[in-house]
């Protein structure tokens, strides 16, 4: 006797219709790269706001300060383009990084991105807590 599970079967997730610049993704699948690496990034961002909220009294930490902001921003938007591509992939979409940065804002594409990884939160449960 034999049970077979087809795990790669999402009948039973949420697919999320989401409209951004003039198109519309219908999304099913996150896969976990997405989920790490986007909790990763906001560690980062957490760690970067309390650098921004100390006072810098001194030029050369001020100048490190900046250098770390500097590279901060360069790593989102490579997070931000790595995060895209494996959310595209993992549906079906091809991605494209010249329309996502001729039809899109920044804030456009982090709201997307969260938007997909809160799919399939349930409303319900989230008022319990």
């Amino acid at each position: 006797m034999e049970k077979v599970f087809d795990l790669s079967n999402r009948d039973n997730c949420v697919t999320a219709v989401i409209t951004v610049g003039n198109k519309e993704f219908r999304i099913k699948r996150i896969v976990n790269a997405v989920r790490v690496t986007f909790s990763n990034h906001l560690i980062e961002m957490g760690q970067m706001l309390q650098l921004l909220s100390k006072n810098y009294s001194n030029k050369k930490a001020l100048k490190d300060m900046e250098k770390k902001a500097d590279e901060f921003a360069k790593n989102k938007e490579a997070t931000y383009d790595q995060l895209l591509k494996w959310i595209l992939e993992a549906n079906g979409y091809k991605y494209n990084k010249k329309w996502w940065f001729e039809n899109t804002t920044e804030n456009e594409i982090r709201l997307f991105i969260e938007t997909c990884l809160n799919k399939d939160v349930d409303e319900k449960e989230i008022k319990k807590k």
